[in-house]
């Protein structure tokens, strides 16, 4: 099944490589597949051209849909996909929020921030709580992100105020109640401090004003003195994890990441014989039952931070 194609593993593979390969017309034609996939109702599956059945509804595989549709905009000023695929887009934000909105949080979410480092190098997936990212949290976070794209889809798409409010206005009653849910305000920092939690609201805008700093600076202490200087984030974190770093002042951090070469880094595949990106930041050691050893989705953003 890891020779489908994913949709969570193009969300921001797509933009790193757009800098590198001319890849419009290639993704142009992808939105095309996950268009033709989508349900009656409005559901996107995690996998489009959908020959494995995966509908099972999560936010942060889906959302591919529509941020590939912004990096095809942003990197080569292709409004006709945010024209043609703006109705069904919509109509997949309207079905998760009609499905899975309560109290204004995204209750839904199948994989949370998958792939984190674990903490034994024969382990496929942590066991640490301490280091696994809440999914309501990711849910309800990444959706907020969606949104914003979204109410620029609409102006870019002439769609009219009545759409722009709708995702302003959900876009303030989720931001509202996350941080009523999530954030703590005695210790400035998100729900159980991964890097993760602390990164999507920071990165989003979600953070209350003037405690950014504040939060980018448990951020910093997890890389720095709980992680010992190493990568702790999964599928997820990583997609904005070095460009935030960067954004708020710390691209020797961004450094040390990048050119780390014991586990877990980019650095330590090479190291150990990797050619291409592993599944698993542990694929040389993990149970081979899920260990590809040709899989950009850990890749993150190292490419766009580079560039």
């Amino acid at each position: 099944n890891e020779r489908q194609p994913w949709l969570g593993d193009r969300t921001t593979g797509a933009y790193g490589e757009s800098f590198i390969f001319d890849n419009q017309t290639l993704y142009a034609k992808w939105l095309d597949d996950i268009k033709n996939a989508q349900t009656a109702d409005g559901g996107i599956p995690d996998v489009a051209p959908a020959f494995w059945r995966y509908y099972g509804d999560n936010v942060t595989w889906p959302g591919t849909y529509i941020t590939v549709a912004d990096m095809l905009y942003q990197q080569f000023a292709d409004k006709k996909v945010i024209e043609k695929h703006y109705p069904s887009m919509k109509k997949w934000m309207v079905y998760m929020e009609k499905n899975y909105l309560v109290k204004d949080l995204m209750t839904k979410d199948k994989y949370g921030d998958w792939c984190v480092p674990p903490e034994s190098l024969e382990l496929i997936h942590s066991k640490d709580s301490a280091r696994t990212t809440n999914g309501e949290l990711i849910a309800s976070a990444f959706y907020y992100h969606l949104l914003q794209k979204m109410k620029r889809f609409a102006v870019i798409n002439n769609s009219g105020n009545e759409d722009i409010q709708y995702y302003e206005g959900l876009s303030q009653r989720i931001k509202s109640a996350f941080n009523a849910k999530f954030f703590n305000s005695k210790t400035i920092n998100y729900a159980n401090n991964t890097v993760t939690a602390n990164l999507l609201p920071l990165t989003f805008g979600m953070v209350p004003e003037n405690l950014e700093d504040k939060v980018f600076e448990n951020i910093v202490h997890e890389v720095e003195v709980t992680y010992k200087g190493h990568i702790s984030t999964g599928v997820i974190g990583t997609q904005f994890l070095m460009r935030t770093l960067s954004q708020f002042g710390r691209p020797d951090l961004s450094y040390k990441l990048a050119s780390n070469n014991t586990y877990p880094s980019w650095g330590y595949m090479a190291k150990n014989g990797a050619t291409t990106i592993w599944e698993l930041w542990n694929g040389n050691t993990a149970d081979p039952k899920m260990n590809s050893q040709n899989h950009v989705m850990l890749l993150g953003d190292l490419l766009i931070w580079y560039y």
